[in-house]
């Protein structure tokens, strides 16, 4: 006989419960924010965190307080989020370091960036410059490499330490061109251009803000550029990718809070960075900065990072590489 009676009392808690949560949500992301955000910036330009937090404030009018916790390649900064409440008031400017953290620092890492991080959104893409000292005799990359060869382990190239990804970037060139660059870590940027500039070390890949005033009064030379396309603020300098098809190595900065947060929440913010990222002003002090604006939903920056940690995790392991 067909059950004519009422639903049983587990599926009308269930169904109370489950209209409970989505009320709750919605009304979370209806008052969010109504109290002040906080960025934790790790190792990545604390001015990009000021940019947005100015904006956020103006548009949600709420107070953005910037944390500045570089220390241990961005370790400490992405931990204090994962263990932040879910509550999308704080936030991690992330980089392209996080993802190769997943393993380089294995097993000393407190947290996991997929399971406790939640994505929002892609801010910048930052190319990196293959520059060499005034020096060296060499004008374009395959000068360099046919210099490299004829000196195989003469050449040095300095990077802002072991993982980062100019490092990655410098032996993925030598896997490409078939030439023995070796390898001079420092702990900083500014460090590491002091060397650069004084001729202790040749080459490397830096920063365009970095790099390009050096350029323009002829201490580096501009070899070319790790992003599969242009720059457009130079593009008279080559790719990487010109000579070595296939070649791409960019840093990135992006958006991340805690695990759990509301997905309207998260959404409600995606939605006013890319709105930031697309005023005019902002892209031109961006670009000024030797950033490319590059707005994506959660979505989609959470599928760049997974691709970024399988991608990173075949490099380490292949070359060897350990955590200075």
């Amino acid at each position: 006989m067909r059950n004519t009676g009422r639903p049983g009392g587990k599926f009308l808690k269930y169904a109370a419960a489950l209209c409970g949560a989505l009320l709750t949500c919605a009304v979370h992301a209806q008052d969010y924010p109504n109290r002040p955000i906080r960025f934790i910036v790790g190792p990545s330009p604390d001015i990009l965190a000021r940019m947005l937090g100015e904006k956020i404030t103006d548009d949600w009018k709420q107070p953005v307080v910037v944390d500045l916790r570089p220390a241990a390649s961005g370790l400490v900064a992405a931990d204090s989020v994962a263990k932040a409440p879910s509550d999308g008031y704080t936030i991690l400017l992330g980089t392209a370091t996080d993802p190769i953290n997943e393993t380089l620092f294995a097993s000393v890492k407190p947290y996991n960036l997929v399971r406790d991080l939640a994505p929002v959104s892609y801010l910048a893409t930052v190319p990196f410059f293959l520059v060499i000292n005034g020096n060296v005799k060499a004008n374009t990359l395959p000068e360099l490499v046919q210099l490299a060869k004829a000196n195989s382990g003469k050449l040095n190239y300095t990077t802002p330490g072991s993982g980062t990804p100019p490092h990655l970037a410098a032996e993925l060139l030598n896997r490409a061109a078939g030439i023995n660059l070796v390898h001079v870590p420092y702990k900083t940027v500014p460090d590491m251009m002091k060397d650069l500039l004084a001729g202790e070390v040749q080459v490397s890949f830096a920063v365009a803000p970095a790099a390009l005033p050096h350029v323009k009064t002829g201490k580096l030379k501009a070899l070319a550029v790790s992003s599969a396309t242009r720059f457009a603020a130079a593009p008279e300098i080559p790719t990487v990718a010109e000579t070595y098809p296939g070649f791409k190595v960019v840093g990135w900065y992006g958006l991340l809070t805690t695990a759990g947060t509301p997905k309207p929440v998260i959404d409600k913010l995606s939605a006013e960075v890319n709105h930031i990222l697309k005023m005019p002003e902002i892209q031109a002090r961006m670009r000024d900065l030797g950033m490319e604006p590059a707005g994506t939903t959660p979505e989609e920056h959470a599928a760049t990072i997974k691709s970024e940690i399988a991608t990173w995790s075949r490099v380490i392991k292949e070359f060897n590489i350990h955590a200075n």
